[in-house]
């Protein structure tokens, strides 16, 4: 039965992260690009004519960036830019100790990285404007808009497939919490990875001598040799400040993500409708000699019964007629008004 128990004595048993690191890096990586994309759309909005583009193909666009800045953490790294940004690395499920990721495992990882998520986040738009055209059009015009039977049925679909991947997901979290795999989600198992605490810094281009300084390094007597050990200490320079920009513009978009989050929230029905009732407006006073069925204008009891509906008075139909064809307003309040405003009252008595 010793084998059943492997997974917990094994060599990278000390540097499993928890669960709660795992959680923390995919929060961080489904929240960039919405608030990337909300950061575009404000840009955007702004210069329409010139940048509306930018909305049009934003999924390929972000794609694109983000298959390059992958690429880049995967081989320097050995980690995605979320894995690295809370210190972890991604290694083989061989027992061999590699310094690269090989590079089948090198494609896969960029594969369920890059191209699987825009897939998925392609589909979701697609599904979402099926069903929204659905509602917004009649059964009899639905049926006349031409929709290929296959893409009907991969969108119909798409709800199943999607909640059976999130199950698959949950599984795999939850299996991970109880140490019954070094997987914490599909994406891992299929990509031939397991995710370790980079406590070392796995910086494959940290080559040089620690017994030399820079100094020694870049003014060395052979002349290729400095030149060579100056492009790579510019090239670590600007790394690192590529690395310390990105990490400072996520934490400004997820401070952008939760202001915008915290808007809508503001914004909604729900909160509207959890604002304290408003107190109860004053009755007003009718003059001296009126009564609740004295006509305001004319000051004589009412015959013909009109409301303005505007503000809710009631006079002869006569007198506000007349009145509202003359000044266009309301004889109380002054609201502006017209004669198709005016409602006749028929009263059984």
């Amino acid at each position: 039965m010793a084998e059943h128990a492997a997974h917990l004595t094994d060599t990278t048993s000390n540097k499993r992260p928890s669960i709660f690191e795992i959680l923390a890096q995919d929060s961080l990586n489904r929240v960039i690009q919405p608030a990337v994309k909300r950061a575009v759309r404000v840009f955007a909005e702004q210069f329409p004519d010139k940048y509306g583009w930018l909305i049009t193909y934003f999924n390929e666009i972000y794609a694109c960036l983000d298959l390059f800045i992958q690429n880049y953490y995967l081989y320097r790294y050995g980690g995605s830019f979320t894995e690295q940004f809370y210190g972890m690395k991604r290694v083989t499920n061989s027992e061999k100790a590699l310094k690269y990721l090989p590079k089948n495992v090198h494609l896969k990882s960029l594969l369920f990285l890059v191209i699987v998520p825009y897939i998925r986040e392609k589909w979701k738009l697609s599904y979402e404007n099926f069903k929204e055209n659905q509602h917004q059009h009649t059964p009899s015009i639905y049926r006349q808009i031409r929709i290929h039977p296959m893409k009907t049925a991969l969108l119909s679909v798409f709800p199943h497939i999607n909640g059976l991947w999130e199950l698959f997901i949950l599984l795999f979290e939850l299996g991970y919490i109880f140490q019954h795999t070094n997987w914490s989600s599909p994406d891992q198992y299929f990509a031939g990875v397991q995710l370790v605490a980079d406590s070392e810094g796995n910086d494959v281009f940290s080559k040089a001598d620690p017994k030399k300084t820079n100094f020694q390094l870049l003014f060395c007597s052979n002349v290729f040799t400095s030149f060579m050990n100056l492009l790579k200490y510019l090239f670590k320079i600007t790394s690192f400040g590529l690395s310390t920009g990105l990490s400072v513009g996520v934490f400004f978009l997820q401070f952008l993500d939760y202001w915008y989050n915290t808007q809508n929230k503001m914004n909604s029905p729900v909160a509207l409708t959890a604002l304290p009732i408003p107190p109860k407006p004053e009755k007003l006073k009718l003059p001296a000699g009126c009564s609740y069925s004295t006509c305001p204008l004319c000051k004589k009891t009412r015959t013909n019964d009109t409301v303005l509906s505007v503000t809710g008075f009631v006079f002869c139909y006569p007198c506000i007629y007349d009145y509202v064809s003359e000044y266009k307003c309301c004889p109380i309040t002054k609201y502006p008004s017209n004669i198709q405003h005016l409602v006749r009252i028929y009263s059984s008595e």
